[in-house]
């Protein structure tokens, strides 16, 4: 046999190895490199710092927006408007701006560098922030737009930086802020029902209301802790708790903003001549102080403000305004028939078509008292009443009398001694006369 045809077994192993060696390395290359194209595709999406300094050594922070360009110096340990020097500014605001330096991180790494900065809105950007160092050195940032698949990311890049990354809206809302929001706002004073001893809402040359805060006179007819000296033009008695939630409105007064620090302004916010004025009188560390509030032009969710604690103009919400004076002094008036407690009358005196009655049955005193207790008042009484209809006085340790008189067909006017005649339903007066005849 021929040794031309046969192959050699060695050699054809040697082959084979050769060809498993050769693959298992270009595997192992291929899934090396795989490996690495992950990491890197990971890298891009995960947050890392993009910029970090020492913002102990910082020395001015320049903000410019579409609206604005601001620069804030340091000047002996506070910051000042480099633009207006005079305007009181709130510290700790500008510290937080500066400190939003220490560190930005980017959630994502968009590109390394961008051919057109019109797609991100970087082109003109929403805000560029740049922070001088002591030293010398300047770190800035620019902010485009929005996210369109998030919005809580912005657009960034680095002054003087190729690489675009998306970074937290945070950074963008803690450095967009306008000037009037980072100018000082004074604060009001603490006010509640135990400290104040007078409260008025005027509108023009008008009283709306007029609260004034005596001591308990639990031997009168009525509690005169809180009376009302107007609308009524004469001092009547107030509704205590009623008068509590009204001050409640007034202990915690949180301007939005300063938007005038001069005060100059006074015909542009319309407190040239107030829409209204809030009067109060309180105490403090045993002294009598008066807080006073102007009220001006409305605009929007807001209400120009000024207080007699300085010469600012404040934007105050106008729900907050709205409660304090936008007032009902019906809802504030002590609408209460009587004080007493059934088991407190011991005989009920009356006088009806000039007939004097006295009622000692404790069964019908209660029956008299309860429809008495029950008169709910809707109004008061706002021209002259008519003849008297019967006079009941409730006798016990501190008595206390009710008169009523005609007024119309629907209703009859009540006096009970609170200064100011309240209107209840007729029918039930009619029903408490029957019960007296």
């Amino acid at each position: 046999m021929s040794k031309k045809g046969k192959h050699n077994p060695l050699l054809l192993l040697i082959l084979l190895m050769v060809v498993l060696v050769v693959s298992y390395i270009g595997i192992t290359v291929y899934q090396s490199k795989e490996s690495a194209k992950k990491s890197s595709d990971s890298s891009d999406s995960a947050e890392k710092t993009i910029l970090k300094a020492d913002t102990d050594k910082a020395d001015s922070l320049s903000i410019k927006t579409a609206n604005a360009s601001i620069t804030f110096v340091k000047s002996n340990k506070k910051w000042i408007c480099k633009e207006e020097s005079d305007r009181p500014l709130n510290q700790d605001t500008i510290s937080s701006m500066v400190s939003t330096f220490s560190s930005i991180a980017a959630t994502q790494t968009v590109v390394d560098k961008a051919e057109d900065l019109t797609e991100y809105g970087l082109d003109q950007p929403e805000l560029t922030a740049t922070l001088k160092l002591s030293d010398g050195t300047t770190e800035g940032i620019l902010v485009g737009m929005a996210s369109p698949s998030d919005s809580s990311s912005y657009y960034a890049k680095l002054e003087g930086k190729d690489a675009i990354y998306l970074v937290s809206s945070s950074v963008y809302t803690s450095l967009s802020q306008s000037l009037s929001s980072l100018t000082k706002v004074k604060s009001t004073p603490s006010l509640s029902d135990s400290n104040v001893k007078s409260l008025e809402v005027t509108k023009g040359s008008s009283s709306v209301i007029k609260l004034s805060y005596h001591e308990d006179q639990s031997d009168s007819d009525y509690d005169k802790t809180w009376t009302m000296d107007q609308p009524y033009g004469k001092e009547v008695a107030a509704d205590t708790t009623n008068v509590s939630s009204f001050i409640s409105n007034f202990t915690d007064l949180n301007y939005s903003e300063n938007v005038d620090y001069t005060g100059k302004e006074l015909k542009k916010y319309g407190l040239d001549q107030p829409k209204a004025t809030v009067k109060i009188v309180y105490t403090k560390s045993k002294k009598e102080k008066t807080f006073t509030l102007l009220v001006g032009n409305q605009s929007g969710d807001y209400y120009y403000v000024q207080d007699s604690n300085s010469k600012y103009i404040y934007k105050l919400s106008s729900s907050t305004v709205e409660n304090m004076i936008s007032v009902d002094p019906f809802e504030y008036l002590n609408k209460t028939m009587t004080s007493l407690e059934v088991g407190d009358v011991k005989s009920i005196a009356a006088t009806v078509s000039d007939k004097n009655i006295t009622v000692k049955s404790s069964k019908k005193i209660k029956s008299i008292f309860n429809k008495i207790n029950a008169l709910e008042a809707v109004k008061a009484a706002s021209k002259k009443v008519g003849s008297k209809m019967f006079t009941v006085k409730l006798n016990a340790k501190s008595s206390q009398t009710m008169v009523v008189y005609q007024y119309d067909d629907s209703y009859a006017a009540v006096d009970t001694g609170k200064g100011v005649l309240l209107l209840v339903d007729v029918r039930d007066v009619n029903a408490i006369q029957a019960l007296l005849k």
